[in-house]
């Protein structure tokens, strides 16, 4: 059972003929670990026999009994996300900075348990469950100066782990609530608030604890502990990128086209003096707090030891932060953070220069800022929430017109293209660009500046009878001359003679006159009448006429309304998973569709390659839900897409799902029509007694190489989901899928 999709991406870019780096972007690699593929119900189970061995009292063991419950759930859903790695060299190498410490203290507890994952998020954090599993975000890694630092934060959340604090984390607020809910004169007097920073006052002890006990465990290793300050530092400016350099202001002139200085923030917000700043009511202490309580003990050793920063490999440190950098822009522009995304594609180039990867996160990112302000006319400005030299980045998404963004991406697109011609995620960029570009400037706008380029007397000439072959110089000396209003229209210089440039144009403008076209005739009766037929007749079910699909992760998740803490059935989500795939493997024999199921809990330890296909395919699904008000836009791993369309034989991913609900009853209004009217008490007690269901089936089938999708159905009924009504809809579904139509539509060209 999987909780969420995954927000983080993972990309194989193709090859092009443009000198490139030798890096290439994190995968799980080897066998998958047996805690990915069984079933959660399993490990519970085998939990729950240690349990019960144990004495203690019945209320605490049934309270632990939950936590195991809905820890394990919880923790399988992270892992068959897709957002976490395992055996890249990045995991390895992190688990061999852990054994380190391990090996230092032999009288540390579950240590044969302890491994750590790494965690596909430009976030910088690290984390410990009760499963004896530490996660650390790429975020982090990216952020660290040395593997004493690594070695740390490992010994941090080592703590955590040994002294069960999840678990204590757990009980405790439990218990808050609890009081909270008994006591009346604490409930009436207590805010929000007051009851949140008790929760939270708890975390900041154990935070507290788990730096103090750490400390203990790294002083037993020969890690030096000079640079542990910037532990704490790391941790307060971790909003911050890895790096703060000046964007330069030039980055994306060329030749006359100029941006406009009013585009650039002159002076940036400078960045916030590490003090003790950040909110009382965070989860966390202040890491400037924690820092002055931890540095005493760290000048105390640091000044008579002779340690070391690197015990496991420097080489391998600086590879495995460098490999954590390299991934940064593409997670950013995953998360729709896309000034982010250029900002760190900036910084990325300066340590690996020719890397057509960065360069086309940059490229992407650009045109996702085009496509946004397209479609939604405004965004709300990035650069007033941001400090240091990234904030110019963002200033310059915020100022700059929709107009003349669109310019920018498709100029920096189409160059990009041209250069790698051979590269079809830039092909279908660069076509979608020229349909916006259209409506907003003609090709004339920027013709007439090209003669002016050439040619200085204004002569107007034929374009095709000029002679590009003119000297640098020139366009030097025109540039000076330039006017700010209209920078933009010399941004096609070099192309504006290209015959496929030409050509993008006019592709752009026939698909503008055939939208604007068929909004006009949908705007007339015939027209309007054709549409309600057409709605009319979709209606009754689609007839795509397809003879194989691929199911992604199968879902099921089953709810209980009458809950009062948390409402998920996690035993009953997962057998009414295992149950959905059957179903749907029984129903595709009937429906003779020849149906493929990829799910993370069907996999062999071998299957890596499935495994890995399934991430991809879910971070695209996650990519065209965000993008649903969007016209058609390529994922952002598309050539990835395309080759996993390729080996499972068919273009068409189908992503399926039910949500069961068992409502709260509110049986106020059958005892009080059961009292006041005789009549109606057999009905009463009947609709007292009997239980209520809500049941959300969804069914949306994609084109994952075209992205054009249908939501075969979305609908919500009231009743519960049984066995007949599920193979019901989904033989619905299929039909629908493999049906062909027997009349062609009289559709309008």
């Amino acid at each position: 059972m999987r909780l969420f999709i995954p927000i983080l991406l993972l990309t194989c870019l193709a090859g092009s003929m443009a000198a490139q780096s030798d890096m290439t972007l994190l995968r799980a690699e080897g066998k998958i670990p047996k805690e990915y593929i069984t079933p959660s119900k399993k490990k519970y189970k085998r939990q729950i026999e240690a349990l019960e061995k144990k004495s203690i009292n019945r209320r605490d063991k049934k309270s632990q009994k939950q936590f195991l419950l809905q820890s394990n759930f919880m923790i399988d859903d992270l892992l068959q996300s897709g957002l976490v790695l395992f055996n890249d060299s990045v995991t390895n190498y992190v688990n061999d900075v852990l054994q380190i410490i391990v090996e230092a203290n032999p009288n540390i507890k579950r240590k044969e348990k302890l491994r750590v994952y790494t965690l596909r998020s430009p976030n910088v954090n690290a984390f410990a469950t009760d499963q004896s599993i530490i996660f650390v975000t790429l975020g982090l890694l990216a952020n660290l100066e040395n593997e004493a630092q690594l070695a740390y934060v490992l010994s941090h959340e080592m703590v955590h782990i040994q002294e069960r604090h999840t678990l204590d984390l757990f009980l405790e607020t439990k218990e808050i609530n609890r009081r909270k809910r008994n006591d009346k004169n604490i409930l009436g007097e207590s805010s929000f608030n007051a009851r949140l920073l008790a929760k939270s006052m708890f975390s900041k002890q154990l935070e507290m604890e788990a730096d103090e006990h750490g400390w203990d465990l790294f002083v037993n290793t020969n890690y030096s502990s000079q640079s542990l300050p910037n532990v704490f530092k790391m941790l307060f400016y971790s909003y911050l990128p890895f790096d703060d350099v000046e964007f330069p202001t030039d980055y994306f002139d060329e030749g006359t086209y100029i941006l406009p200085q009013r585009y650039w923030k002159k002076e940036v917000d400078p960045i916030t003096p590490f003090s003790d700043t950040e909110e009382e009511l965070g989860t966390h202490p202040s890491a400037f707090k924690r820092l002055n309580r931890l540095e005493p003990k760290i000048r105390e050793v640091a000044a008579a030891e002779d340690k070391e920063n690197f015990l496991v490999s420097e080489e391998r440190f600086r590879s495995i932060r460098k490999q954590a950098r390299y991934e940064l822009p593409l997670l950013h522009l995953e998360s729709e953070l896309l000034a982010d995304a250029l900002y760190n594609s900036y910084l990325v180039e300066n340590l690996i220069t020719s890397d057509f990867h960065t360069r086309k996160i940059m490229a992407k990112a650009l045109y996702m800022q085009a496509k946004y302000e397209h479609e939604y006319e405004s965004l709300n400005p990035t650069a007033i929430n941001v400090e240091g030299a990234s904030q110019r980045v963002h200033f310059l998404l915020d100022e700059m017109p929709t107009e003349e963004v669109v310019v920018l991406a498709l100029r920096y697109n189409w160059k990009l293209y041209q250069e790698n011609p051979k590269d079809k995620e830039l092909a279908v960029i660069t076509e979608d660009l020229f349909r916006i570009m259209v409506e907003y400037h003609q090709l004339e706008d920027f013709k007439h500046q090209y003669i002016t380029a050439v040619d200085t007397t204004n002569i107007v000439v034929e374009p095709e009878k000029l002679d590009t072959t003119q000297e640098a110089s020139k366009y030097d000396k025109i540039a000076a001359q330039q006017n700010d209003s209209n920078y933009w229209q010399f941004a096609f210089v070099p192309y504006i003679q290209d015959s496929s440039f030409v050509e993008g144009f006019n592709k752009g403008l026939k698909a503008l006159k055939r939208k604007e076209k068929l909004e006009k005739y949908y705007s007339t009766r015939q027209g309007k009448v054709e549409r309600y037929n057409d709605q009319k007749e979709r209606s009754k079910g689609l007839y795509l006429g397809i003879n194989r699909i691929t199911v992604v992760n199968p879902f099921y998740l089953n709810l209980d309304g009458r809950r009062r803490d948390n409402n998920v059935r996690f035993i009953k989500s997962e057998e009414g998973q295992s149950e959905f795939r059957s179903t749907i493997k029984d129903v595709s024999k009937i429906s003779k569709l020849r149906v493929n199921i990829l799910d993370v809990v069907d996999l062999r330890s071998t299957d890596i390659q499935a495994f890995n296909d399934i991430r991809h395919l879910n971070s695209w699904f996650e990519q065209q839900i965000n993008h649903l008000d969007l016209s058609l836009t390529p994922g952002y791993s598309q050539n990835t897409i395309d080759q996993i369309a390729d080996r499972y034989n068919s273009d068409y991913f189908l992503w399926t799902g039910i949500i069961s609900l068992r409502q709260k009853k509110r049986i106020v209004g059958d005892v009080v029509l059961s009292l006041l009217i005789p009549y109606y008490l057999p009905v009463g007690i009947y609709r007292m007694a009997k239980p209520s269901y809500d049941m959300m089936f969804y069914a949306i089938l994609f084109d994952v190489k075209t992205g054009k999708r249908e939501a075969i159905k979305f609908e919500y009924f009231d009743y519960k989901d049984t066995d007949t009504l599920v193979k019901a809809h989904l033989y619905d579904v299929f039909n629908q899928i493999k049906a062909r139509k027997k009349k062609t539509s009289k559709r309008r060209k």
